[in-house]
């Protein structure tokens, strides 16, 4: 009866301090948020191991990321997916260890590791409790030291890459990607490959590549380890030089990526998919590189442009025409020119009108003058939402890891939120005059060929050119 009674007098105080509230006023704006790193230590081992360490006490848990500068780009012309696959091994089997027992022993630590690569680099990532670092560091030393790579091991990945390859001939979205970055960059670029390569590069490796690939690019002399976490850096260095002992520097000099140049034709291509109810469409051409001088004024008009669910793409396709689920744009910053790229699924039967709306929206991003409280709403969002993305220890070790694979300063991020709140009009009117071109952009659908093709001639955009799932003519 008691409870009864205190659950009756919590109900009213709750119901009396609701009506209080006047939910026909919007509530006011906080201040702008306030963002700053903690300091960055930096250091150096007896073998060239860089070091960047943030201390964070709260919890008894270090993070750690490998950072090697070297990923896909660097995977032979003829083989592409090797640097993929062989990170893929990376705990697969050492001189100590097979893989059964380095995951038995991660486990038994509640560690956790991985492994993995993008263009631009690639990561190792562990994670462990303060308490077992000695132990995980221990583990993870004797995969960068003694990794074999058993050929046992790397069949069953192989075969287990090549099923994912070919399951993803049902992923119209998985094939729009793969096929724009082909158009764009061509064959001979290595942004114009997969990351994961295709059926036909991936049967070609061999576990000697994979092992080759290893003693070349994952030496200590093209990395940075960057921890964060409870962890001091003299304990952090006499752990690390213990462990390390015998992981010595390489020979094979990291080349610069190549320039990234336009080499497509403007136009129409088109994968066909019979009877498919969506079409997958991709706009655009080649972006800018993550160093730019540009990137916050690029940052704030793709807000607007196709960066957000409000923006101007996807209320025009999705809100106003009913179109599409989702429509959006980005670039993909990379050490060279990465792609710009606009699009999502629609309709089928108003493919046509979506690429034709689309490369309105761009052209008008680029020919007028954005409104002021569209600017402000895009710099809101990314400076409200900016300081939530260092909640987490892998968060700020990932970040950490852009700075080092792009040359940022160390500060860059403790300005963010200014360089954002700088951007002006005149400054979104500038990045879309000059890296807009709406006239000059490749348009990749992959759709219902008979349904389509006809209407996308009478756009003008050019040839209307056929492919396969591989980027290849199929005419």
């Amino acid at each position: 009866m008691k409870f009864i009674k205190f659950f009756l007098v919590i109900l009213i105080f709750v119901g009396t301090m609701q009506s209080q509230v006047d939910r026909s006023q919007k509530p006011k704006e906080g201040k702008t948020p306030s963002f700053s790193l903690p300091k960055i230590q930096k250091g150096v081992l007896s073998n060239g191991l860089k070091l960047m360490l943030v201390e964070q006490s709260e919890l008894p848990i270090v993070q750690m990321q490998f950072v090697f500068q070297a990923g896909a780009t660097y995977d032979p012309v003829e083989k592409p997916g090797l640097f993929n696959l062989m990170m893929r091994m990376m705990d697969a089997g050492t001189k100590k260890r097979s893989l059964l027992e380095i995951s038995d022993e991660f486990a038994f630590l509640g560690s956790r590791f991985s492994a993995s690569t993008n263009y631009d680099g690639s990561f190792i990532s562990v994670t462990s409790l303060k308490k077992d670092l000695e132990k995980t560091l221990e583990i993870a030393a004797d995969i960068l030291q003694n990794s074999i790579f058993p050929e046992i091991e790397f069949t069953r990945i192989k075969n287990e890459t090549l099923t994912g390859l070919t399951q993803q001939k049902d992923r119209p979205e998985v094939i729009a990607g793969k096929v724009f970055s082909k158009i764009l960059y061509g064959d001979r670029h290595p942004y114009g490959n997969p990351v994961d390569g295709t059926e036909e590069s991936v049967k070609n490796i061999s576990v000697e590549d994979v092992r080759a690939f290893f003693e070349n690019y994952i030496h200590p002399d093209n990395a940075t380890l960057i921890v964060a976490g409870d962890v001091k850096m003299n304990e952090l260095k006499s752990l690390l030089e213990n462990k390390l002992i015998t992981w010595k520097n390489g020979e094979t000099k990291i080349e610069n990526i190549p320039a990234a140049e336009a080499v497509f034709v403007p136009g129409i291509y088109i994968v066909d998919k019979a009877k498919a109810p969506q079409s997958q469409i991709r706009v655009g051409s080649i972006g800018v590189r993550r160093n730019t001088p540009d990137y916050f004024a690029l940052e704030v008009m793709n807000m607007i442009l196709g960066g957000a669910f409000n923006s101007r793409i996807n209320w025009n396709l999705r809100e106003q025409k009913g179109y599409t689920y989702g429509a959006r744009s980005s670039f993909a910053y990379r050490k060279e020119a990465g792609p710009f790229s606009a699009g999502g699924g629609f309709k089928s039967s108003v493919t046509d009108s979506c690429v034709y709306e689309i490369l309105a929206e761009i052209k008008k991003m680029r020919d007028s003058d954005v409104a002021v409280d569209e600017l402000e709403f895009a710099k809101n969002s990314l400076v409200r939402g900016f300081p939530r993305t260092f909640e987490t220890l892998g968060q700020i070790a990932g970040y950490l890891g852009s700075l080092v694979l792009y040359n940022l300063p160390d500060d860059y991020y403790n300005s963010y939120i200014q360089n954002i709140e700088k951007v002006t009009i005149q400054d979104v009117r500038t990045v879309s005059e000059k890296y807009l071109q709406h006239d000059k952009m490749a348009v990749v659908i992959v759709g219902d060929v008979e349904l389509n093709k006809s209407a996308l001639e009478k756009l003008n955009l050019g040839k209307v050119n056929l492919l396969d799932a591989n980027g290849k003519c199929a005419e």
